[in-house]
């Protein structure tokens, strides 16, 4: 797997800003993309290419309350999309911090089958080696 480069802009804002649930939000999504200038059809386009790529996956619809109107409680609806790489998870405790190791960590063979420990270790490996 190679990142376009419209994928590698809008990554090198993802990647660092992402917090230890490992998630990213549309909400961010959107704020990165205003922040390269571009139209939603723009970000819209690289944020589906990542996911058809298997870089972020779709979890879940998060219901949250916005606020009460004259109708009664306003629900927003945020879907919660999630790094398929330990970016920045809790749970590991080595994270991927660049664009460059997360095209190198995705690009491990049968990465998803390696055990915790030999996830830690393929990560400081890719560390070392930049």
């Amino acid at each position: 797997m190679k990142f376009t480069d419209k994928e590698r802009k809008f990554l090198s804002h993802a990647v660092p800003n992402t917090d230890g649930s490992n998630s990213i939000l549309w909400s961010n999504a959107k704020w990165y993309g205003e922040k390269l200038g571009w139209a939603i059809n723009t970000l819209k386009g690289v944020f589906g290419s990542l996911e058809k790529k298997g870089v972020i996956a779709m979890s879940h619809i998060q219901h949250q309350l916005v606020g009460v109107g004259k109708r009664g409680y306003q629900i927003e609806d945020t879907k919660m999309w999630y790094f398929t790489a330990p970016v920045c998870h809790d749970h590991y405790g080595e994270d991927i911090r660049t664009v460059d190791q997360l095209e190198k960590f995705l690009n491990i063979k049968d990465w998803k089958k390696l055990s915790h420990e030999e996830i830690i270790k393929s990560i400081q490996q890719l560390k070392v080696a930049q």
